[in-house]
């Protein structure tokens, strides 16, 4: 029996945190970032999921019946908090089922198409934080045929220590604002989504940064873990001396630090002490505001994982903008002759890319 295409027409709708309590610069700033995430996907959608095309959005807001199943999850959804926005998607695809002429009713193709817009969107929301940091955070959405729900789609948290009102008073690392057909065009080609695992050093860098993003607020500890581990990928081999590995290469690819502070070494000690229980500990459910019980201790703890984000976000920006698939970094010994000698040669250590 051959397999039979289908093309099913589904709606994505994505509540996306509006940018009401900004001040008007950074209103303007986060603003433009949002329109232009949805101008960018109709056509980075199909990059991301080929069997997704014919993309349009819409602001109109759903239907009751949607915006009934979108409310279960949050209380807030109807706010003014909130902007919704419908992506209408044509998603075409083949029923590679033993016998696919059973049993296709349509929910069953329904869910096929809807799994395949979601997956597109779910990956473009976890690129756009490359794309536009800090801006973009959505609630639950849904992906329905009509008035009903298909599939759900998983909240996207931003980065806030990495949002425009927070850049102003970070200089170092320096944090763009990239275009996100760009960021998606460097995703694919670097493999990712293929396969479940990262292997590369970028891939695995990337792979930490996914992680970072799904782990939300009220978990800096995995967060601080999770940066680490992608900085600790692109930057260092083997096990050896990590601390300077980490802080001299950091400063090589990103820039020196104007501040000639070494604030990567301190940011690594941080994570040793974590890592190793040697940190002051949170209990998983607080029994006081820990910031009013020791204010220095998570103020300290609380800077160091915000850099640690901003170093891995400017990190990936860099390979981003020159469509760098993979690092190598070497060592690399030359000598400098005697006059009586043959042909000088520089002196140098340098790591090239």
């Amino acid at each position: 029996m051959a397999p039979i295409s289908h093309t099913k027409v589904v709606t994505a709708w994505l509540p996306i945190r509006s940018t009401i309590f900004d001040d008007d610069v950074h209103s303007e700033a986060a603003g433009s970032c949002i329109q232009s995430f949805l101008i960018a996907l109709p056509e980075v959608l199909p990059i991301l999921a080929p069997e997704v095309s014919a993309i349009s959005i819409s602001d109109e807001p759903p239907e009751k019946g949607v915006m009934d199943s979108l409310s279960r999850n949050s209380s807030v959804i109807a706010s003014p908090l909130f902007d919704f926005y419908g992506i209408i998607a044509t998603v075409s695809f083949v029923d590679t089922r033993n016998n696919p002429e059973q049993g296709s009713d349509m929910s069953y193709l329904d869910a096929i198409a809807a799994y395949y817009l979601e997956k597109a969107l779910s990956l473009a929301l976890q690129l756009s934080e490359l794309a536009y940091p800090g801006t973009i955070f959505t609630s639950e959405g849904l992906v329905t045929d009509g008035n009903m729900a298909l599939m759900e789609i998983e909240k996207k948290y931003s980065l806030s220590c990495c949002h425009p009102r927070e850049l102003a008073q970070n200089d170092w690392p320096e944090i763009k604002f990239i275009d996100l057909t760009l960021v998606a065009v460097w995703a694919k080609s670097i493999g990712f989504s293929e396969s479940s695992f990262a292997t590369t050093r970028v891939q695995r860098t990337l792979a930490a940064f996914t992680h970072v993003l799904g782990l939300g607020w009220r978990h800096d500890g995995e967060i601080l873990f999770r940066s680490m581990q992608g900085l600790e990928s692109f930057y260092c081999d083997g096990i050896g001396d990590l601390r300077r590995q980490l802080s001299h290469k950091s400063q090589i690819w990103l820039g020196a630090n104007p501040e000639k502070l070494n604030i990567v070494g301190h940011l690594y000690d941080l994570r040793s002490k974590f890592i190793h229980g040697a940190a002051k500990m949170q209990y998983w459910h607080d029994v006081s505001d820990p910031w009013e019980e020791d204010n220095k201790t998570m103020e300290h703890f609380s800077g160091g994982v915000e850099l640690a984000i901003r170093i891995l976000l400017s990190t990936l920006q860099r390979c981003i903008l020159e469509s760098v698939k993979d690092v190598n970094w070497n060592y690399v010994c030359q000598t400098e002759p005697s006059s009586s000698a043959g042909s000088p040669s520089s002196v140098g250590t340098k790591y090239p890319h």
